[in-house]
């Protein structure tokens, strides 16, 4: 191949590739902005961390940060992984469920500074 046709293929290429990037995003302008965020992979705010201590109102986990007291509200879910198969699913769970020592994600809203609400607790059986 001469310089003119490397050129030429090239150009192409790139013309593609800009074409995928317009076309992706383009189907993305109609979404809400909260479903762009979870379409584009960012987590909501959570902790994952072992529980410290447990209680109607509050859980304490320890995460490889520090640790962490988090409200546990009457809206926030509470949920069990149970082994189902050769994978798990998750299950309805109380407070007597998430005992100290276990693994849990806690996904949250910031009250204020230093202080979190539970909107889900899950707790990890593997």
């Amino acid at each position: 191949m001469n310089n003119k046709n490397i050129f030429i293929s090239f150009f192409i290429i790139v013309l593609v590739i800009m074409g995928v990037f317009y076309l992706y995003n383009s189907n993305t302008q109609g979404v809400k902005s909260d479903e762009k965020v979870v379409n584009n992979g960012v987590l909501p705010p959570l902790f994952m961390g072992d529980v410290v201590s447990v209680d109607s109102n509050q859980i304490i986990i320890k995460t490889g940060t520090g640790e962490f007291a988090v409200s546990i509200l009457d809206s926030t879910i509470l949920v069990q992984q149970v082994k189902d198969g050769e994978g798990f699913k998750n299950m309805p769970a109380t407070t007597s469920d998430i005992g100290i020592g276990k693994r849990v994600v806690i996904f949250y809203k910031a009250v204020a500074e230093s202080q979190y609400s539970a909107d889900k607790i899950q707790v990890l059986n593997f």
